[in-house]
């Protein structure tokens, strides 16, 4: 479906639509990876690719982290019971 508001009469954007239409994704994505060093804050492709292993990285580091503490809770608990704390508590 082609918008008649937004192509023009040879079937392609305007150059004026499609400087707004990438200043506003670049706006979109850039608030999104405004930490990002380098190209990673710039490049839109770059951008979506960083924002997609950032989201990865988090949900893996988040079950890392719930292995390292559980981990520490049982080392922390045989410590107590090795020191001759009561096991019954």
């Amino acid at each position: 479906m082609i918008l008649k508001s937004v192509y023009s009469l040879s079937g392609l954007a305007s150059k004026d639509h499609l400087s707004t239409v990438i200043q506003s994704k670049k706006t979109w994505h850039g608030t999104t990876a405004s930490s990002f060093r380098g190209a990673h804050s710039r490049l839109t492709r770059t951008i979506t690719q960083q924002k997609i292993r950032a989201l990865v990285s988090t949900h893996r580091d988040r079950d890392k982290q719930k292995r390292n503490f559980h981990r520490l809770w049982i080392a922390r608990i045989n410590a107590v019971i090795r020191d001759g704390g009561d096991s019954n508590h």
